[in-house]
Formats: C-alpha cells, sequence, structure tokens
C-alpha cells in the first residue's frame, strides 16, 4: 500500500516539513498488546511485528531526503512531535502497546508555484518472511526513489488505463454511465483474490469495510458473469477455477459435512434440522460461502446451517458462458496429463487434416492437369486443319508463279526474231523475280504454319506430362493420408485411456460430475422438496433458474 501527498506551495518560498504516521495494529490480540518495532538501517525500512504471531509490517519513506523516523506510544508518537511543533528524533521503542510509527521529511524548500511528491509505502506479512517482504518492498520503491512519488501513481494509473482498456462496454453509454461502470469493473476487480494461495481466484461479495468481505458462491456467480460480459476472460477464469476445485467441508469418512450431517440426516429435529434427501454423489461447490483459505463455510441461525442451493446451477451457469465465449476449451481439461494427450491427439489430427488438404490440392491439380492436356489436344487438331489450309494456299501460289515462269520460257524458245527473242527474255526475267519473291513470301508462311504445329504438339507433350505427373502426386497424397490416418487412429488408442484415467481431476470431469442427470435428478428433488417444507425460512427462496440450469449443463456434459 501507498500514502502519497502532493504538495503544493501557493506563497513565498518557504521551507516545509512532511510528516506522516502508521499503525496497523499488530498486537499478540491482533490489536495493539505487546507490539515490537525496529529500524533497518541497511535497507532503510521500519518493522512494526509482534513475535507471537508471525505479523509484520515494513515501512519505508519514499522520499529520503532529510528523513528522520521514529516510533513510540503515548506521547512519544510522531502525532504528537508535529502538534509541539518537534522534529522526529530517529528513536526506536522496542516494545510496547500500541506502538506509533512515522517518518518526517525536514525542511524541504519548495520554491513559489511548485508542488514535490511525499509518500510511504507499507508492505504487510503474516509468515515471518521478512527478506522476501524487504525485496519487494525495495523492488517497488526504486520506483519512487529514482524518480518522484508520482511516478508510482502514474504507474498505478497506467495500469487501471491499459486494464480498462481490454475491457467491453454496452453500446451508447454517456461520459457519466461509462466512470460507473469502469468504477463497477474495478471494485470487481479488487474484490478478486490474488494471493497465491488456495483462496486465489475467489470472489468476495463485498469490499472492506464492506460487511460481506467473504466469497459467497452466489454472489461470486454474478461476479464472474459481469467479468465474462466485460471481456474480462482471465479473471472470470480464475474465478472459475477457483470454485470448481475449492475444498468442500469434510467429515472424517470422506464425505461431506453439510450433506451428511445435515441435508441428507434424517434427524429433523433441533439443533440438526436434517433435510432427509439423498443426493447421488458428494457435491463440488459450497452449500453457502468460502473461508479465505479456500474452505468451504456456512453461518447458521436457529434453523441450522445456511444452505444456498442456488450457487450450484449459478456456477454451471457461468461456466457454460464462460466456455461458449471465449472457446477456452483447455480450461476445462486443466490437467496436465490429459493436456498432453491431447495434444499428441491434435498434432496426429493436423497431420491427418493436411494430408487430407493435400490430396484435395492433388485431386484439383489433377483435374486441371486433365482440363490442360485436353484443351491442347483440341487445340492441336485445330492447328493441324489451319496449317494444312495454310501450306496449301501457300504452294498454291508458288505453283501459279512457276507455271507462269515455264510460260515465259517456251515463249523464249519459240521466239523467231531478235526483237522477239528480246521481248521474251525481258518478260521471263521479271516473272522469274516475282517467282522468287512469292517463293520467300511463301515458305516463310509455310515456316510459320508448320512451327504453330510443332508449338502445339509441344503443348500437349506437355499437358500429357504434367497430367501423368498430377496423378502420381495424387496417388502419393493418397498413400500418404492413409498412413497418417492409420497413426491417428494408433495414437488415439494410445492417448484416449489416459485421458479417460485423468478426466476426473480437471475442470471438466468436476463440471461433468456435478451435472450428472441423477445428481440434477437428487437435486431437484432436494430444491423442490427443501423450498416446500421450508416457506417460511426467508434465507431460503425458491431458484426461478433452477430449470433453466440443469438444461444448460446437460448441454455442457
Amino acid at each position: 500500500m501507498y500514502m502519497l501527498v502532493k504538495v503544493t506551495n501557493n506563497g513565498p518560498t518557504r521551507n516545509v516539513s512532511l510528516f506522516s504516521q502508521q499503525n496497523l495494529h499488530l498486537g499478540t490480540d491482533y490489536a495493539t498488546k505487546n507490539e515490537e518495532t525496529s529500524y533497518n538501517s541497511s535497507n532503510n525500512y521500519i518493522k512494526e511485528f509482534n513475535a507471537q504471531t508471525g505479523s509484520f509490517a515494513i515501512y519505508k519513506n519514499l522520499n529520503s531526503q532529510n528523513q528522520l523516523y521514529q516510533t513510540g506510544n503515548q506521547n512519544q508518537t510522531p502525532v504528537n512531535y508535529l502538534q509541539s511543533n518537534s522534529n522526529l528524533n530517529n528513536s526506536i521503542q522496542s516494545k510496547g502497546d500500541d506502538l506509533v510509527n512515522g517518518f518526517e521529511n525536514k525542511n524541504i524548500q519548495i520554491s513559489a508555484g511548485q508542488s514535490q511528491w511525499f509518500g510511504v509505502e507499507i508492505g504487510l506479512r503474516e509468515d515471518g518472511n521478512e527478506n522476501q517482504l524487504s525485496q519487494t518492498v525495495d523492488s517497488n520503491a526504486q520506483t519512487s526513489l529514482q524518480g518522484s512519488p508520482a511516478a508510482i501513481l502514474q504507474q498505478e494509473e497506467n495500469w487501471w488505463q491499459n486494464w480498462h482498456a481490454k475491457e467491453r462496454m454496452p453500446k451508447g453509454l454517456n461520459s457519466q454511465e461509462t466512470q460507473t461502470y469502469r468504477q463497477s469493473t474495478a471494485v470487481l476487480k479488487m474484490s478478486q483474490v490474488r494471493e497465491k494461495s488456495e483462496g486465489y481466484g475467489q470472489v468476495l461479495a463485498s469490499l472492506i469495510p464492506g460487511e460481506w468481505s467473504i466469497a459467497w458462491v452466489r454472489d461470486g456467480s454474478y461476479s464472474i458473469k459481469a467479468l465474462i460480459d466485460s471481456g474480462h476472460y482471465q479473471e472470470a477464469k480464475e474465478a472459475l477455477n477457483f470454485f470448481l476445485n475449492a475444498k468442500t467441508k469434510q467429515n472424517s469418512d470422506g464425505t461431506n459435512y453439510f450433506q451428511k450431517n445435515y441435508i441428507e440426516s434424517n434427524n429433523t429435529s433441533a439443533p440438526i434440522y436434517g433435510l432427509n434427501t439423498k443426493l447421488s454423489s458428494n457435491y463440488l461447490l459450497s452449500v453457502c460461502r468460502y473461508f479465505g483459505d479456500g474452505s468451504e463455510d456456512s453461518d447458521y441461525n436457529d434453523n441450522g446451517p445456511n444452505i444456498e442451493f442456488d450457487g450450484w446451477g449459478l456456477v454451471l451457469w457461468v461456466l457454460d458462458d464462460y466456455i461458449n465465449q471465449t472457446h477456452d476449451y483447455s480450461f476445462l481439461l486443466n490437467n496436465q496429463q490429459v493436456l498432453t494427450a491431447q495434444q499428441w491427439i491434435i498434432r496426429k489430427q493436423q497431420i491427418v487434416d493436411s494430408a487430407n488438404q493435400g490430396l484435395t490440392t492433388a485431386k484439383q491439380t489433377t483435374v486441371t492437369a486433365k482440363n490442360t492436356y485436353q484443351t491442347a489436344k483440341a487445340k492441336e487438331e485445330q492447328v493441324k486443319q489451319t496449317t494444312k489450309t495454310t501450306i496449301n494456299t501457300a504452294t498454291g501460289w508458288i505453283k501459279r508463279k512457276q507455271g507462269i515462269v515455264k510460260a515465259a520460257k517456251q515463249t523464249l524458245r519459240h521466239a523467231k526474231t531478235a526483237q522477239d527473242k528480246q521481248k521474251a527474255q525481258a518478260w521471263l526475267t521479271a516473272k522469274q523475280a516475282e517467282l522468287t519473291k512469292e517463293l520467300n513470301k511463301q515458305n516463310q508462311v509455310i515456316d510459320q504454319a508448320q512451327q504453330q504445329l510443332t508449338t502445339a504438339k509441344d503443348q500437349v507433350k506437355t499437358a500429357k506430362s504434367a497430367l501423368v505427373n498430377a496423378n502420381a502426386q495424387q496417388q502419393t497424397a493418397s498413400n500418404w493420408l492413409k498412413v497418417k490416418q492409420a497413426e491417428l487412429t494408433k495414437e488415439k488408442a494410445k492417448q484416449e485411456p489416459i485421458i479417460q484415467e485423468n478426466i476426473k481431476s480437471t475442470n471438466w470431469g468436476s463440471g461433468a460430475n456435478s451435472v450428472r442427470d441423477d445428481h440434477l435428478t437428487s437435486y431437484c428433488s432436494y430444491v423442490e422438496g427443501y423450498a416446500a417444507n421450508n416457506a417460511s425460512n426467508s434465507s431460503t427462496t425458491e431458484n426461478p433458474m433452477r430449470l433453466n440450469s440443469r438444461r444448460v449443463l446437460l448441454r455442457i456434459a
């Protein structure tokens, strides 16, 4: 805990002294008797403790400038020195009743209009481990000592801003509603036990100084629902974990104390007031509430212990809600052996899924290759016809030109006069030139047509090879899938007995055991019978969610 104060000088530059006083009442009576104090000069902190109870506190000044300290009682307390306008004197009273502790930062100059922060850090433990607490307190204090106590406040504000930033809020809230919403979720967060103990995760029904600072099943269930709906899934999970793993009060024979001695007892007279209602097995959740150590508790009145049956259905209701909203199934299977066994199956299943996908891809590749091959074949036939027509046309043009040249040669041979021969020769020369030009032109057309046919044939050959490869890959993928499916079957046969052997020790096992139909049938009969027989008992009423809970819980199972 931190005590922080910001001092602002609204007048002229002056020297001021800041006092603090701390008094946690750690006496043998858990109040003020036989307290002890000491000062640790190495780590600069005051220790208040009681050797008999093991409780102790460490007080550390967050501003070491001009520091003084003091512990004492009666007229030797820091507030007495402040009231008498005196400075503390670094004195320690080792023993006494109602010892009070405090610090002073003496004669700190604060300029006009300037501010300075001061503060004290308080750490508390009840197990006597001073070394560990000292390390924690010193580590936290460095944020202030290396800067300013204001950094502690900023650090805390940043933490809350980050925490709130992740939460889910209803739409359409105005500014005031948003503040109320965030204050409400902050109270939920502050109400959840974070000490690493058997009580870790439980949510108190109210914060101190509220009267009901203890964990009720019913109240905790609605708190979990609020955490889920606001998106604080980790806190909801930790609260559910507490419920599913907390311990019921036991008889020496291992049966539930309240179940055997009150719910199932046929002694209906005072002071037992047994309900004479048999349950199919030991129940999982407290009939009322839990101590801070996570053990079951119930308050009593003149009609016996308080049996609040509504919590059973409510916990399973919020368990169902958590799973539906988060899909966090590992939370249900929180036994490491079960999780490991499942991971082996999941890995094998993922390989099978991958092999299945591989086969699907291979089949798609085969279909594509087959279509490509058929398209290439059809194109080859089309190119063949086009090439044949093109070559025939080109050859025809060449033959026509060749026929003209041949006729010109005959004309030259039959010429009689020199003039006719000269004229015929000129005609022959012209037609031979035209033939050469036509040959160049049509041979190029023929070469191009033949190249198109060669290309079409190569495409058919490539497509056929791809189809053969695709068929081979499909067969390989099919064989691979069969091998991996066999491995999955083998892995399941190996791991499922391990899962079945350990499932009862998981959250799933606890939840499933709580929603067995025969258990709920007995539970519902008990609820109805109890409500009918105790209609006048104001501490217990019929639960309107019972039937809905039953349907929900069976769906979970």
